[in-house]
């Protein structure tokens, strides 16, 4: 069988082949070991080939994760855990947090609130050559 069937939320049925699959793939895996953006050699020639080639990878959904902080307990100390209980993390209130991608740290940004809701203010986006896996 050449051609994969990707459902897509209740959208029309997208027939992708094998190729297709395996040069996004390809564009991924040269996009996060390349030490700059500018470094990555796609074989695009316009905005066009980029739309055309990359469209059916741009629904595809990532894990977002705001690191407000971590700690490392024993797990007798896990267990002891209650209602109430305090961990105290390693950032302090201010640093600014990490922001991940399905694992991989992306930006920094800071903690704000607007209209009773927590948001999160981009500061720096990291070059991805200095993506790092936690």
């Amino acid at each position: 069988m050449d051609n994969i069937l990707v459902n897509n939320k209740n959208k029309n049925l997208l027939d992708l082949n094998k190729e297709d699959i395996k040069k996004s793939c390809e564009i991924e895996d040269k996009i996060f070991h390349s030490k700059t953006v500018n470094d990555v050699d796609l074989n695009l020639n316009s905005k066009n080939d980029i739309s055309s080639k990359m469209k059916f990878i741009m629904d595809v959904p990532v894990h977002l994760t705001i690191e407000v902080g971590t700690v490392k307990i024993t797990i007798k100390d896990l267990l002891e855990l209650r209602s109430k209980s305090i961990l105290v993390l390693d950032k302090h209130a201010g640093d600014p947090l990490n922001i991940l991608v399905n694992g991989y740290v992306i930006a920094t940004g800071e903690l704000v609130v607007t209209e009773n809701k927590y948001g999160i203010r981009i500061i720096n986006i990291i070059d991805n050559s200095v993506f790092k896996k936690l």
